[in-house]
């Protein structure tokens, strides 16, 4: 064989190996973005869990399973523990008031201060702050932040603290840039 021959088949291989390797890449990224809905659909509970619970209430089980979650229920599952609670709730005061260092940045928004609500009022029984939590978000579910140096301190308090203390609330523009840089 020539060298150019060679040449040309090892080019031809070449392309066969990048157009191999780009669509297992393309078939990767469909197959993840339509897994959450294809696990939403699928029946993970095992026959022997389901022994003796009647035909209906399973297909009510499978009903509420099959209904795709929201973005901001698989963002706040009703599960959650009760530390991740505390960072949403001191990672959405950043949006609202000024430290010299912050850590996480939750844009704090109407459904996520609803649903993270929800959650807390679900885990009042186990959740050793649950009345603190309730208090901010039930404040802040009414648009009113003006308490939230105190809020992100509590919080910052119960996270053991020791740098990025609030010391005041943005200003309307300090916010406005806030919001632009971390949530646009």
């Amino acid at each position: 064989m020539s060298k150019s021959t060679i040449g040309v088949l090892i080019g031809v291989i070449c392309v066969g190996i990048v157009f191999y390797v780009y669509s297992s890449f393309l078939d990767s990224e469909k197959t993840l973005e339509t897994q959450p809905e294809e696990l939403a659909s699928e029946e993970t509970t095992p026959m022997e869990e389901n022994a003796g619970v009647d035909v209906e209430k399973q297909e009510d089980n499978r009903k509420s399973e099959s209904v795709p979650k929201s973005k901001v229920e698989r963002e706040f599952p009703l599960s959650m523990d009760e530390e991740r609670v505390k960072n949403a709730i001191h990672n959405m005061s950043h949006a609202k008031v000024h430290a010299e260092q912050k850590w996480g940045h939750l844009e704090p928004t109407k459904e996520r201060i609803d649903r993270l609500l929800e959650v807390v009022v679900e885990n009042r029984s186990t959740y050793d702050h649950s009345k603190l939590y309730i208090a901010i978000l039930e404040k802040w579910q009414a648009g009113d932040f003006s308490d939230s140096v105190t809020a992100h301190n509590s919080i910052w308090d119960l996270k053991n603290g020791n740098v990025g203390k609030a010391t005041r609330l943005l200003t309307a523009a300090e916010e406005a840039e806030y919001r632009e840089k971390y949530f646009e």
